[in-house]
């Protein structure tokens, strides 16, 4: 138990890095993220990140602000949904394999693996499950994406 607490505190501790990281890289960006940080937190014993508020936010506060230029985009808009996906899929792989000359490189290395992913993405979901919530509209949403 004592060993399975230590890699949660490492795992959170990582990702808390991670994140202060990529805060980091969208300010010198020229991004801005007011009154929240992102952090760490137990969700039904897995690590996922989130945001907190550090403060009271008022009403219209201004919480990020990300500069056209650190937009990642498919090519072209006149394609279909799945087109695009498939074009934004091809500017990640392009921008992966630039490595370190990637202007994207820091925020790039943060993305969640799918080993990440398996415990609490919707689209990693057992069949099972997505039948006890097959009234929530994401359960179709699912299955129609797993057929794609």
């Amino acid at each position: 138990k004592v060993k399975r607490q230590r890699r949660i505190l490492d795992k959170a501790h990582q990702m808390e890095v991670e994140s202060d990281e990529i805060v980091q890289w969208l300010r010198l960006n020229g991004g801005l993220v007011n009154y929240v940080a992102v952090k760490a937190f137990d969700y039904g014993g897995e690590m996922v990140r989130g945001l907190v508020a550090e403060k009271d936010l008022d009403q219209g506060a201004m919480l990020f602000k990300v500069p056209r230029s650190l937009f990642l985009l498919p090519d072209s808009a006149s394609a279909n949904l799945e087109q695009q996906e498939v074009q934004l899929a091809a500017e990640i792989a392009e921008e992966i394999k630039l490595g370190e000359g990637s202007q994207f490189a820091r925020y790039l290395e943060a993305l969640p693996l799918k080993s990440n992913l398996d415990p609490t993405h919707p689209f990693y979901a057992s069949n099972e499950d997505l039948a006890l919530f097959s009234d929530l509209p994401v359960a179709s949403k699912v299955r129609g994406k797993r057929t794609v």
